[in-house]
């Protein structure tokens, strides 16, 4: 397989533990290609190897394979990602659905919140599509901001931030506000 995709390999590790072999390839430095768009060309090599290792055997063997340290890196990176949006949740009090994801990184997103107060994830949707949802389970009054029910709904006022008039106190023009800016900043970071 890494052949036909043109690259040399240095050395392939191969570990067995009880239930899971685990696949090191080094390539180098130039391991892009290998790893493909967010990890899916590795994730098809693992899955075709996968199926080879069980073919003909009574025994299902997980399987693992890592190019360099791209999956130790990929975890540092969704961790701080759930991170950053658990806070947000926490902040605002509204649920934030994430990206569609494979299971071995939707199953890091629940690790990396679970021990969390005031925040839930499940996973949503199906197949190619699931996607993990955080939500705040805390009292309203417990968040860190401003109750926005509480403030008085009036006239229209100018809103200096954005530039752009809004009713004080409207929820839902408080959160499109600031979830369209912090969005773009979570997009950033991937």
């Amino acid at each position: 397989i890494l052949k036909g995709l043109g690259m040399e390999v240095n050395n392939i590790d191969v570990v067995e533990d009880e239930d899971v072999l685990r696949f090191s390839i080094d390539c180098g430095d130039n391991y892009g290609i290998v790893v493909g768009r967010r990890g899916e060309t590795l994730d098809s090599i693992q899955y075709l190897l996968r199926l080879v290792v069980n073919k003909n055997s009574d025994e299902y063997k997980r399987v693992s394979v890592n190019v360099g340290t791209y999956r130790e890196k990929r975890e540092g990176t969704l961790q701080n990602v759930a991170k950053k949006i658990a806070d947000k949740v926490k902040k605002y009090g509204r649920r934030e659905t994430l990206e569609p994801m494979n299971p071995y990184e939707r199953r890091i997103i629940h690790n990396a919140l679970s021990n969390w107060d005031n925040i839930a994830t499940e996973s949503t949707g199906t197949g190619a599509k699931r996607a993990i949802v955080i939500k705040y389970t805390g009292t309203e009054g417990s968040r860190g901001v401003k109750n926005v029910n509480s403030l008085p709904k009036g006239k229209p006022q100018k809103n200096k931030r954005f530039n752009k008039k809004e009713v004080v106190g409207d929820p839902d023009s408080f959160y499109a506000a600031h979830h369209q800016e912090e969005t773009e900043e979570v997009k950033n970071d991937f």
